[in-house]
């Protein structure tokens, strides 16, 4: 994965982990150096899927942006179908 924006890491390698459960298709994700990428991707049977993902890094560069006083890590919530990409 490459950042084109340099918000994360110019080259970053990231760890997946696969489990099918109760139908769902749950993959989770997170970057091999530190806690820069983390997140999770449930995909149901009807393809609809729910995609959250964490960054400790951009978190920073949020806050410091802004100057605001988060009391939980943001993180970036994504939904839709798979075959409507």
């Amino acid at each position: 994965m490459i950042d084109v924006f340099a918000l994360l890491s110019q080259k970053l390698k990231i760890n997946l982990e696969l489990d099918c459960q109760d139908e769902l298709l749950e993959i989770t994700f997170q970057s091999s150096s530190g806690n820069i990428l983390e997140g999770e991707i449930i995909i149901k049977p009807n393809l609809e899927f729910n995609l959250e993902v964490r960054s400790k890094r951009l978190s920073n560069k949020i806050i410091e942006a802004t100057k605001l006083n988060f009391k939980k890590e943001p993180s970036f919530k994504i939904s839709g179908r798979l075959d409507e990409l």
